[in-house]
Parts: C-alpha cells; structure tokens; sequence
C-alpha cells in the first residue's frame, strides 16, 4: 500500500488538480479489484469529480484497472471540547496588571465575564 501511494503521489506531480487531490486522501486499503480511499470532508465533491483522472493515474502507477473508492471517515468520537476555565473573582484580582489598577483605584473585582466577541 505505501509503495503503490508513493508511486502516486510521484507521478500526480504532472497534474496540480491530482496533487492537492491526494494531500487530503487517506489510503484506506487496497485490493486487485479496488483502491479504497478516506477523502478529508473539504475535497468530497473534487474527489468524486476528479475520480476519473485518478483512475487513470492508478492504471499507469499499477498496469491495472483498479475502481476507486471513497469510504466516508469515521465520525469522531463526541469528546469534550477543551474551553478554557473562565477565571474567577481571585484569579483576575491576582493577575498584575488588575493589581495595580486595584492598588491606583481603591476599588476591587465584583464578577467576571467572558470576552464579547464584535
């Protein structure tokens, strides 16, 4: 698999639609009727669009007519997004910069909000 993916890429450097083609394929697995492979969700349409013209590279990289395949990728598993821990009323009090302002003013921390995005 890795020598026939090697030989592709090698030989897609005549065409710049099958080169950036192949950087967002995964090769999935490969038989002596297909090749199977995991297109990235951005480049579906120009995968299926541009089947042909990698049928044809296959066919020169291997001497054989292979089909084509994609395979869609796994979903990913609904793992907790990392979101930063909004600060508290002590953490912002200690940070220097709201420290010195505290010092200057005399006033003191009474909530804490996240960041409105413009």
């Amino acid at each position: 698999m890795k020598s026939l993916w090697a030989r592709l890429i090698e030989l897609s450097a005549e065409s710049r639609r099958l080169r950036v083609l192949l950087a967002d394929l995964t090769p999935e697995s490969v038989s002596p009727e297909e090749l199977v492979l995991v297109p990235h969700p951005s480049v579906t349409l120009a995968a299926n669009t541009l089947r042909a013209e990698l049928q044809s590279l296959v066919l020169r990289a291997t001497g054989r007519r292979l089909a084509v395949n994609y395979k869609s990728p796994e979903p990913a598993a609904a793992a907790p997004i990392d979101q930063p821990a909004l600060p508290t009323v002590e953490t912002m009090s200690a940070h220097p910069l709201v420290k010195q302002a505290l010092e200057l003013t005399g006033g003191k921390v009474i909530g804490v909000q996240p960041r409105k995005r413009t």
